[in-house]
C-alpha cells in the first residue's frame, strides 16, 4: 500500500473464532455396593474444564437431594450414609464456576444386609439426683449408642447424648417425675430399633428428723418434707440394740406420735404412686432413747 508516496507493508492475521463447547456430563456412570453400609460411584470424566462434580441421591421414592461434591479430576466417590433395606438411585453433573452439565443417571441399587441388633437387658438405677442406665451391646458392628428421653405421655422426645459405653447417667432430671428412655445402636447412618424403659425418679428424702418425749414417755417424731410430690410418709421402727425394721404407720403429716413408750430406732421415707407402683425416697433415720 502507498500512502503519500511511501510504501507501507501490512501483514494481516486471521484467527478462527473459538466455538462454545458446553460441559458434557460424565459417562459410564456406575454404582456398586462395596459393603452393607457403603456404595461406590464411578464415572468417566468428559469435561476437562470441570471444577467439580455434584452428586445427588434419592432413597426409595423420595426426591433427589445433593449429598456431596467430588473434587476436580475425581472419577470415584463413596457414599457411606446408606441404610440397609433402602433402594438408591444417583445422578451426577459436572460444574464450573458458571456452567453445569446435564445429569448422568445411575441404575437403582438395593442395600441388602443384616440390620443392626438392638441393645439388650436395659436396666435403670434411680435416685432423686440421677438416673443411671445400663445395657448390653448385641452387635459387634456398633460405633456408638444414642440415648433419648421423653417425659410424660405427650412430651417431645429429646436427644440427650451419644455414648460409646453401655452406660449413661442422666443428671438433668427432676424428682418424682416419670421418664421414658430410649437407647439406639448406631453404625454410620444405620440405626437399630430402640429399646426403651419407663423410669420414675424418687422423691427427695425428708430431713431434720427429731423427737419430743412427753412426761408419759410418748414419742413425737418430727421431720421436714423436702418434696412437693410426696403423697405420704412411711414410718418404720426397730429395737435399739438389734432387729429388723417393721412398718408401723403411714401419714400425710410431717410428724407421728408413737405411744408404745419404749426406746426405738426409727426411719422415715416418703413415697408417691405412679402407674400403680409406690416410688420411695431414701430413708432418714433417728434413734430415740427414753430416759
Amino acid at each position: 500500500m502507498i500512502i503519500n508516496g511511501i510504501l507501507i507493508s501490512q501483514k494481516c492475521s486471521h484467527q478462527k473464532a473459538k466455538l462454545y463447547e458446553p460441559l458434557i456430563e460424565p459417562s459410564d456412570f456406575q454404582v456398586k455396593k462395596i459393603s452393607d453400609y457403603a456404595i461406590e460411584l464411578s464415572w468417566q470424566n468428559r469435561a476437562p474444564t470441570a471444577w467439580s462434580f455434584q452428586i445427588e441421591r434419592k432413597a426409595n421414592t423420595d426426591a433427589f437431594q445433593k449429598i456431596g461434591d467430588a473434587a476436580v479430576g475425581a472419577t470415584t466417590w463413596k457414599d457411606e450414609t446408606v441404610i440397609i433395606g433402602n433402594s438408591y438411585q444417583y445422578r451426577i453433573k459436572a460444574k464450573t464456576g458458571k456452567e453445569e452439565s446435564n445429569y448422568a443417571l445411575s441404575n437403582t441399587i438395593i442395600v441388602d444386609g443384616i440390620p443392626l441388633s438392638a441393645p439388650t437387658d436395659l436396666i435403670a438405677m434411680v435416685t432423686p439426683q440421677c438416673v443411671e442406665l445400663q445395657w448390653k451391646n448385641a452387635d459387634n458392628r456398633i460405633e456408638f449408642f444414642r440415648v433419648y428421653r421423653s417425659e410424660g405421655q405427650s412430651a417431645t422426645t429429646i436427644f440427650l447424648k451419644p455414648t460409646m459405653r453401655c452406660v449413661f447417667v442422666d443428671k438433668e432430671i427432676v424428682e418424682a417425675a416419670t421418664y421414658t428412655y430410649y437407647v439406639i445402636a448406631v453404625y454410620k447412618a444405620n440405626l437399630s430399633t430402640p429399646v426403651k424403659m419407663n423410669v420414675t425418679t424418687s422423691p427427695k428424702a425428708p430431713s431434720n428428723i427429731d423427737a419430743e418425749i412427753s412426761a408419759d414417755k410418748t414419742i413425737k417424731l418430727m421431720w421436714q418434707n423436702n418434696s412437693v410430690r410426696v403423697e405420704e410418709f412411711e414410718i418404720q421402727r426397730a429395737p435399739v440394740s438389734s432387729g429388723d425394721f417393721t412398718v408401723i404407720a403411714y401419714t400425710r403429716d410431717n410428724h407421728f406420735i408413737d405411744d408404745n413408750k419404749q426406746s426405738w430406732r426409727y426411719r422415715v421415707r416418703g413415697y408417691l404412686c405412679a402407674q400403680g407402683i409406690r416410688f420411695f425416697s431414701p430413708f432418714i433415720e433417728f434413734k430415740c432413747i427414753l430416759p
